[in-house]
């Protein structure tokens, strides 16, 4: 087990249940037990780090909630009445969520997990929703699948004419009440998969009655939905029918989940302070 506490890391920790404190980390008496405890000095507090105060907050809530029968009043955690001192291991995973195994007593283990809250600054949030962003044309790529959707573009739909402008789609062919509504949608639908193909929104956006249409557009433009493809750089693939981002389980777009979360792993390899207590 690595001494140090971050992505990866696990450590072992045993727990007072009565008096609710820890008493070692990996089998010794740490900065880590004056931490939880609270009663570590600066010296000690500047061996630790921002993945301790959440392994604090951890046992703290979590393991607490499940000894009180918050989860689940009915059937709380059942613990050895014989038993004073249970076992806690906490492993951070490569997303920075914490996984928490509580061993009772009689060898038996609850399992939770508190995942990780990203927090966006203003210049993440500056990015979203700000126009459409690709400006150079490309044609259909076979060789990599990909195309670009780009300003100044112009695609026929089949039945109309579909036209890029910077801040919106316009549609052109529309003769009757029906068709401009026809057309109304197929506007709604690309101005959707264009916002999220330039990493603007989720994919959330894509309405799931707009898909069929997308997708037989892409199909159009020679594009294989049968495996993973990109548009506008970013790759896409079709999960359970609908346009996911590939590698995307948190619906924030990929670029700018990944900036927050080096940015959050930054802050957390920090050393604590004296207000961390």
């Amino acid at each position: 087990m690595s001494n140090i506490t971050g992505l990866g890391s696990s450590h072992m920790y045993e727990y007072d249940v009565k008096s609710r404190k820890v008493l070692s980390r990996d089998g010794e008496r740490d900065a880590f037990v004056d931490f939880y405890n609270h009663a570590a000095t600066d010296e000690q507090l500047s061996t630790l780090n921002g993945w301790d105060w959440g392994s604090r907050g951890c046992i703290e809530s979590q393991v607490n909630m499940l000894l009180d029968g918050v989860f689940n009043p009915v059937a709380p955690l059942n613990i050895d009445p014989d038993v004073q001192v249970i076992n806690i291991k906490i492993d951070i995973n490569e997303t920075g969520d914490y996984i928490i195994s509580v061993d009772n007593g009689k060898g038996e283990k609850t399992l939770c997990t508190m995942k990780t809250g990203l927090v966006l600054h203003k210049s993440d949030l500056d990015k979203l929703a700000n126009g459409f962003q690709t400006e150079d044309h490309k044609d259909y790529n076979p060789a990599d699948n990909s195309i670009n959707l780009a300003i100044g573009d112009s695609y026929s739909s089949g039945k109309y004419s579909l036209d890029i402008f910077r801040d919106r789609i316009g549609g052109r062919g529309a003769t009757t009440k029906e068709e401009e509504e026809e057309l109304l949608n197929q506007t709604i639908a690309l101005t959707a998969l264009i916002d999220f193909a330039d990493q603007q929104v989720s994919s959330e956006y894509i309405r799931e009655e707009d898909t069929p249409f997308l997708l037989a557009f892409l199909k159009r433009l020679g594009v294989d939905i049968s495996k993973d493809f990109t548009i506008n750089k970013t790759k896409c693939h079709i999960v359970d029918g609908r346009i996911r981002e590939v590698g995307n389980v948190n619906g924030t777009p990929l670029s700018v989940y990944k900036e927050a979360f080096e940015r959050h792993v930054m802050y957390n390899n920090m050393s604590l302070t004296k207000n961390s207590l």
